[in-house]
């Protein structure tokens, strides 16, 4: 009975004593609370990613034309695109540097006033991609587009996280994409786009995800998985540079690492999704992609080279607002050393080029640019 009294006494002390403590920390809550409402009723809404995008027959879908609004990816952020859907005010007529690529091409991430595109006006970027985006529907645009490229510098971006493998693939997490196969008869390659309508595909996001880790990691090692993926990259490649030559344009290959290529952790993730992991070649894609770029005569650079952890967000897998500088200060190094007024651009065409060394230039320049 005794302890019981005494830890009654104890327990009405504590309270007593707790008192002075929430009477202190009751204006900070309710300064909390109260903010966190007004935020809430100020802060815009998210429009989901889907709600972004709309079916386009043959390619599988486009952003949205004349988008004013907020996305959300490690944090909200604005989003404005043109009539035609493509991020930015300037027409495609009136810019320099037409970029191509997926949802790094796009922005994904970055609100308009961060977005490489819109950095530096005066380089006239206007990037055509869109999140989700494989090689073929990049290519299937610059066919398109192509009446329009005259005289401008082309830079496509290959993300080596999805871009290369995904070609190959029907869908992408549900979505029917265009892609690319060996012809049975001719054992040529071709893109095939019978199949791309508005319904989902049927394994959804299943397909997608029991391949994807093994599909990145086999680029990373050699064998036929690796030689049929660069055999469809050449053979993409080689259209693009036919449609882009016929333009008028010049087009430059810019391969994006993902972050997993650019940590020691994620690299040796990717090891353990290979049977051997002592083959791992970190690499082996851009050696490849180096290779192919060489025979066909188009300038080649490694974004690894220009691009390191830190220029990207850390719960998402793209570009922060120093990597968008960076490949806006990159973009415009590129267009004076590849670009269709640059000098000597019999040389850029030549297979037998130093393209490597004309990159590793570039490359160098980067620790006197401010990040």
């Amino acid at each position: 009975m005794i302890r019981l009294v005494i830890g009654v006494v104890v327990a009405a002390l504590g309270l007593v004593m707790l008192v002075p403590i929430l009477l202190v920390m009751a204006p900070f809550v309710a300064v909390w609370a109260a903010h966190r409402a007004i935020v809430r009723r100020i802060e815009p809404a998210a429009t989901p990613d889907n709600h972004l995008v709309e079916f386009a027959p043959v390619v599988g879908w486009r952003p949205r034309p004349r988008l004013k609004t907020h996305a959300l990816a490690d944090d909200l952020y604005r989003i404005s695109t043109d009539g035609d859907g493509w991020r930015g005010s300037l027409s495609l007529e009136a810019s320099k540097i037409v970029v191509f690529g997926d949802s790094f091409a796009f922005g994904h991430a970055a609100s308009d006033r961060t977005f490489f595109a819109g950095a530096d006006p005066s380089l006239r970027i206007k990037a055509i991609g869109a999140d989700g985006y494989n090689l073929v529907q990049e290519l299937i645009w610059m066919r398109r587009l192509s009446a329009r490229l005259a005289d401008k510098l082309i830079v496509w971006f290959i993300f080596l996280g999805n871009d290369i493998f995904e070609s190959l693939q029907p869908c992408m997490e549900g979505y029917r994409t265009p892609f690319v196969r060996k012809n049975k008869h001719s054992g040529e390659w071709e893109i095939v786009t019978s199949h791309v309508d508005a319904s989902p595909w049927p394994s959804g996001f299943r397909y997608y995800d029991a391949i994807f880790m093994e599909q990145f990691a086999a680029m990373f090692s050699a064998g036929p998985a690796a030689d049929r993926l660069f055999d469809a990259c050449q053979y993409l490649f080689h259209e693009a540079h036919r449609t882009i030559d016929a333009a008028g344009g010049r087009l430059v290959i810019l391969s994006v690492p993902s972050r997993r290529q650019l940590s020691a952790a994620g690299r040796n993730q990717i090891k353990t999704y290979l049977h051997d992991p002592a083959s791992f070649d970190a690499d082996l894609p851009d050696k490849r992609l180096e290779s192919i770029c060489r025979r066909l005569g188009i300038p080649f650079v490694a974004g690894k080279a220009h691009l390191d952890l830190d220029d990207y967000l850390e719960n998402d897998a793209h570009w922060n607002a120093k990597g968008h500088r960076r490949i806006a200060n990159l973009l415009g190094r590129l267009q004076q050393s590849f670009g269709p007024s640059a000098t000597n651009p019999a040389a850029l065409a030549s297979p037998d080029s130093n393209l490597a060394a004309m990159a590793s230039a570039i490359g160098q320049r980067r620790s006197s640019t401010a990040r």
